[in-house]
């Protein structure tokens, strides 16, 4: 969604590595959107914190298709990883993996979400 001239291939064609990714873990959900998902530990205080942190990304996905072009996959989904992942985010198709840090009780870690929702 972040650029107007796309080459556009289909889904089945993708190239590179990494499309793969496996968490495994006590995890729970919580949908937060018609198109996006929460998954977390089975910690009350991580995955309820993180559904309220996320509300909005059903809101997110809908401004970027205003802006750019329809959303390309079916669901935008978030992982909570454990405190030792290194990064704030990282974005895959249909998923973002994010840190446990980017849930502040304030919904500022968001901004992460966005940046990753313009890669995806």
């Amino acid at each position: 969604m972040s650029a107007r001239h796309v080459e556009r291939r289909p889904h089945c064609c993708l190239r590179g590595k990494g499309f793969v990714r496996i968490q495994c873990g006590e995890l729970g959900s919580m949908e937060v959107g018609p198109r996006a998902r929460v998954y977390a530990e089975v910690v009350p205080e991580v995955l309820d914190v993180a559904v309220k942190e996320f509300a909005g990304t059903e809101e997110m996905i809908q401004v970027g298709e205003k802006l750019f072009r329809p959303y390309d996959w079916e669901r935008f989904d978030l992982l909570v990883l454990p405190p030792s992942f290194p990064y704030g985010g990282m974005e895959n198709p249909r998923m973002v993996f994010l840190t446990p840090t980017m849930i502040k009780g304030d919904t500022s870690g968001v901004q992460v979400v966005a940046h990753e929702l313009a890669h995806s």
